[in-house]
């Protein structure tokens, strides 16, 4: 770095400090200074020192003291308490009128212990409601800090899981100088054993008070008959001993009042703030020193982890080179990059042969498939020779390793990075035998923790010597660091958990910067030798950029004990490679009976795919397909129905409930769809990366009722396989192994899109009903579905669409893969109703059973579609009525056509445009019957007869004829439409009796050859007729001129074998005596049909 002379004159002073120290200074918190052995009962005294958290407020009122709350000390100057007790009205109190007593035990008479302490402010939660004790928490900060003794100590604040259900069962203790059984204050502090309850107990408690007043950030407890948190004990605390340590938990907010007295009603339950609810909102106001994920809160055994480090070899530096020539001489230095791509995104520096320490924010949230690379940045296995500096010397080879799981810091902020460092647990040893790969020594013995700040350096590359190599820097005190970035108009804040420190102005000239993670090291005596020790990490890669402050390093002194609580003893077991997780699924899928588990391949399925954009890669998941269904393929748009997981190349995953909505077809796209890719690949003629496919089969569960949380479920068969050469379309994979079904995820994500995934926490099902009950669903334990959260606070929920994938990350054939776990649905129709409640998912793995007796495999599934019930050689119509009106049709010349025309009885419906000012085409076509009529289907003629107009003779309007060689068009006739004559029975909900009568303004001139009415069933001779004779006009015939399509033959469908392919679909569609069935295309090979009207039933109508 580059500073100005200025700096130096002040850097000065600071760099010449020798021998400082960087030590964690820790405010230990929760644990009792006074011991002595005795039994909690029900409202008994409390003891000098058992309790030293616990405080009194009082209120000042013209130079008196008056009992109001209790409260909890937190840290030196904080005490918490309930909001309620520091309002008057709906007044914050002035701070002025409260005063605090730590160490007390008689309300009215002080003993040695206790101190009293000024009042300097109050911070109420901004959204605590009086009337509803909504947020009913508030801290008071003392104008003096606590003197702490072995009576007087900080409680711990809960910085774990914040689960309600995880404490549901548990007993705490409660304090307070509450009212006794008699009604009156209680001289004497007291304590009493309470257990914590599921919320939907507490409602049933009282459903009057708890009902309207209980909220997700508040919890319930019960006592003894006759033992409850009475009037004055608001305020005071509900702790929780956890090893060896005392956490509050809980604030006492409110308790039902008895109807008689206005008192509390020890018969009730008691409502306590859920202090770990509002963690985010407490730490700024509180020394951090005091939360328990500090060095001190962790029980390591050190001699117990001795064995996880070789400290004979650990921290000693070597000479290797790389393929690029560059020197190496820090054998623990490794590159985080990601599968396959390559590209590097971050530094780590090995610990020991199965650990490495690095930058949360590199490693969090790592969907893609990351690995490291020890030795070099580039991944060639041959050795290289060069000459460098006139001597002869090879690379050696790197070592590319994956990772098993990666813990990340409990209290990593990604907004402010603080607690930025995480702990990587690799899926095999590195070989430290190589002389590129070495640990660096870990402060674990006395000898190597120092302490000091003398012989710190950090990894860097030097391009004049071509080397990573080690570079000195100046450990700056924090006090000065902090006054370098307020100049800068920056707010630093070291604390305990970080380093300052810069590198002389020679060694920033010569050294390129290096991605985030590179390690703050120091050199101390060892034995013989001297070693590197890790002291820290470069959370952001800044230590060689010019122009910028100081460079703030991680102090790994205050995550140690954090870091070897996580470590664990790991062995390679070479005889257990027939007893792994891949070895068993090989042999379940061979085992007979299983033939369809042969439909997975659990070694290419769950792989995400990653693409480097130009400012950052992009992760995709493959497997997340779009369904679409339109209302009327006449009139309406495609619209999104449902996200679809697809499982195998055959078969997908959808919510039941989707096709309940009544549509007249549906599709499903696979891949990465865009309109301008669309039209590109459309007129380039290139391969789109996605792919249309039609659906053949849906199968609803069997017990699915139409409710949204219980088995809402589909197996969608597709009509093509999904093309899995395409990148962009793959399989997830099903957990078809209970090994698989009950290992812990190394994540949890949900996919709602092909490019969108987030992070995301399952519920337990009490604290998912909890949350649902808040919402007035109140749902019995059975009926709770899969719930999820998310895994970060205060991002907006993803509910735009359901079918969203529930996906776990686990291993599996020496790759990350993502597993399904549910299927998402929206419980309310209001998109901004359903932001309030948690995710909600159909579990997946109860039913795979269900899933895989469901799906065909190889010949059963292409054999359905050659199924056919034979059809009828002649189908046989009774007589038609209204004899009388046969005279309108001309059987002489009815149904005739010549080769220069192609169907003249087909016409086209035009219909005015407004926008354009003209006539343009329809979706839709009529049939003449006669010279004044036409039939045609009444979904698509249900509208203003006035303005349209039908075109006969041909597609393409002519008003002269025109002749190419021997063909030649006539002109075509355009006619108006009279009167559009709907059947009094047409369904517009399933388009049955689908069919319109059109009466024309004007004649047609039927002596053209290009147009001429089809001849109409009503003689007796004409209405039975050889299946195989019938015929259908296409609009492809048409447009090539043929004139009229080959014969249907037997493409012709059964109409019970036409109603069951309709119903397959899951389209209403009703089939009945009322259609003809043939299939859509000639091609055999394909299942779509279509649906004719079997006009010989209208004729009654006609």
């Amino acid at each position: 770095m580059r500073y100005q002379l200025g700096w130096f004159v002040l850097l000065s002073s600071a760099l010449c400090v020798t021998g400082q120290t960087a030590g964690v200074d820790r405010l230990v918190c929760g644990r009792r200074k006074v011991r002595s052995v005795y039994l909690i009962h029900n409202g008994i005294d409390a003891r000098a020192g058992h309790w030293p958290w616990h405080a009194t407020i009082f209120t000042r009122n013209n130079g008196a003291e008056d009992y109001s709350c209790g409260g909890t000390i937190i840290d030196e100057d904080t005490i918490l308490t309930s909001a309620h007790c520091v309002f008057l009205g709906n007044k914050l109190r002035p701070a002025n009128q409260l005063a605090v007593h730590v160490g007390r035990l008689q309300l009215t008479e002080p003993n040695q212990y206790t101190q009293v302490q000024g009042v300097r402010e109050i911070i109420a939660h901004p959204g605590f409601k009086s009337r509803r004790f909504v947020h009913d928490i508030a801290l008071i900060k003392l104008d003096t800090n606590i003197t702490m003794t072995k009576y007087v100590q900080p409680a711990c604040l809960w910085t774990m899981d914040n689960n309600q259900e995880l404490i549901v069962g548990k007993n705490g203790t409660v304090l307070g100088f509450g009212l006794t059984e008699q009604d009156a204050v209680a001289e004497q502090l007291k304590q009493a054993l309470v257990g914590v309850v599921d919320t939907l107990t507490c409602i049933a408690n009282d459903r009057a008070a708890f009902g309207t007043q209980l909220t997700q950030e508040m919890f319930c407890v019960a006592g003894e008959p006759g033992v409850s948190a009475c009037n004055g004990d608001s305020g005071g605390g509900l702790f929780l001993e956890i090893g060896g340590k005392w956490f509050v938990r809980g604030i006492v907010s409110f308790i039902p009042s008895h109807r008689k007295t206005g008192l509390c009603d020890t018969s009730k339950y008691t409502a306590f703030t859920d202090v770990a609810m509002y963690m985010e909102w407490i730490e700024p106001y509180i020394n951090r020193k005091v939360l328990v994920f500090d060095t001190d809160d962790y029980d390591v055994d050190y001699e117990e982890k001795l064995p996880l480090f070789n400290l004979d070899t650990c921290g000693i530096s070597s000479t290797t080179f790389m393929v690029d020539e560059s020197r190496l001489t820090l054998p623990w230095f490794g590159n985080v990059f990601v599968y396959p791509a390559g590209y590097t995104k971050c530094i780590v520096t090995l610990v020991s042969e199965w650990y490495a320490i690095g930058p949360a924010s590199c490693l969090e949230n790592a969907g893609n498939e990351l690995r490291i690379r020890l030795g070099d940045h580039i991944d060639s296995q041959e050795s290289v020779c060069f000459d460098r500096n006139e001597t002869r010397v090879c690379s050696t080879p790197p070592q590319t390793l994956q990772i098993h799981r990666i813990i990340i810091h409990p209290r990593y902020n990604r907004n402010q990075f603080t607690d930025n460092i995480a702990l990587i647990e690799l899926l095999t040893p590195a070989d430290t035998t190589r002389p590129n790969a070495k640990p660096i020594c870990v402060p674990i013995v006395k000898e190597l923790y120092t302490n000091r700040t003398t012989s710190l350096s950090i990894v860097s590359y030097s391009q004049m010597n071509r080397s990573f190599e080690s570079k000195p820097i100046s450990y700056l005190n924090a006090s000065y660091c902090a006054t370098v970035y307020a100049e800068k108009g920056l707010k630093l804040n070291l604390e305990d958990k970080r380093l300052c420190g810069v590198l002389s102005a020679e060694d920033t000239m010569d050294c390129v910067p290096l991605k985030s993670g590179v390690a703050l090291q120091e050199l101390v005596p060892y034995g013989t030798s001297k070693r590197y020790v890790l002291r820290g990490l470069d959370g952001f890669g800044l230590s060689c950029e010019d122009d910028l402050p100081p460079t703030v390093y991680i102090n790994l002194y205050a995550y140690l004990d954090w870091m070897l609580y996580n470590m664990r003893p790991n062995v390679v077991d070479d005889s257990a490679a027939d007893f792994t997780i891949e070895s068993k699924w090989k042999r379940l899928q061979q085992k007979e009976g299983n033939e369809k588990l042969r439909l997975f391949d659990l070694e290419t399925c769950g792989e995400s795919l990653t693409v480097q954009g130009t400012a950052r890669s992009i992760t995709y998941m493959p497997w997340i397909g779009s369904l679409q269904g339109q209302e009327d393929v006449f009139n309406s748009p495609e619209r999104l129905q449902s996200k679809i997981v697809l499982i195998s190349e055959w078969y997908a995953l959808a919510p039941a409930h989707i096709f309940n909505k009544t549509v007249s077809w549906r599709t499903i796209t696979l891949g990465y769809y865009d309109v301008i890719v669309k039209l590109r690949c459309e007129f380039m003629n290139c391969d789109p990366p996605y792919q249309e496919v039609g659906i053949k089969q849906v199968t609803i569960h069997p017990d699915y009722d139409g409710t949204l949380n219980q088995n809402n479920i589909a197996l969608i068969e597709l009509l093509d396989p999904a093309n899995l050469t395409k990148p962009s379309i793959s399989p997830i994979c099903l957990p078809l192994m209970e090994e698989l079904r009950n290992v812990t995820p190394l994540q949890t994500g949900l996919a709602t899109s092909l490019m969108n995934t987030r992070r995301v926490v399952r519920l337990s099902t009490l604290n998912c009903q909890a949350r649902l009950i808040h919402r007035r669903y109140f749902l019995p334990t059975s009926e709770i579905p899969l719930c999820a959260d998310e895994y970060e606070s205060g991002l907006k929920r993803a509910v735009d669409d359901e079918g969203a994938a529930l996906q776990g990350l686990l291993f599996f054939a020496d790759q990350k893969r993502f597993f399904l776990n549910g299927i998402s649905f929206l419980l309310r129709s209001v998109q901004s109703e359903n932001e309030e409640l948690p995710y909600l998912f159909t579990d997946t793995n109860l039913h795979l059973d269900w899933i895989l007796d469901n799906m065909n495999i190889g010949t059963k599934r292409n054999s359905s579609l050659d199924v056919r019930f034979a059809p009828p050689s002649r189908i046989d119509r009774l007589p038609v009525g209204h004899e009388s009106r046969r005279r309108l049709f001309n059987f002489n010349t009815c149904g005739l056509y010549s080769n220069n025309s192609n169907e003249p009885w087909v016409g086209y419906v035009r219909t005015w445009n407004t926008a354009v000012e003209s006539y343009q085409m329809t979706k839709c076509t009529v049939t003449l019957i006669s010279k004044w009529y036409a039939v045609g289907p009444a979904r698509c003629l249900n509208h203003e007869p006035e303005r349209s107009i039908v075109q006969f003779g041909g597609f393409e309007q002519l008003t002269a004829a025109t002749c190419d060689g021997e063909f030649c068009k006539l002109p075509t006739q355009t006619i108006a439409i009279g009167n559009v004559i709907l059947h009094p029975d047409y369904n517009t909900l399933n388009h049955d009796n689908n069919i319109a009568l059109v009466q024309l303004a004007a004649p047609a001139d039927v002596g053209q050859e290009n147009v001429r009415p089809i001849c109409l069933p009503v003689l007796d001779e004409l209405r039975s007729y050889d299946v195989s004779s019938m015929r259908v006009a296409s609009e492809a015939a048409l447009f090539d001129h043929s004139l009229i399509t080959p014969e249907v033959g037997d493409n012709y469908l059964d109409p019970a074998e036409c109603q069951k392919r309709w119903d397959g679909q899951a389209l209403n569609i009703p089939i009945q005596r009322t259609k003809l069935c043939i299939l859509r295309n000639m091609d055999m090979s394909l299942s779509t049909q279509m649906s004719s009207l079997n006009l010989t039933e209208y004729l009654t109508f006609v």
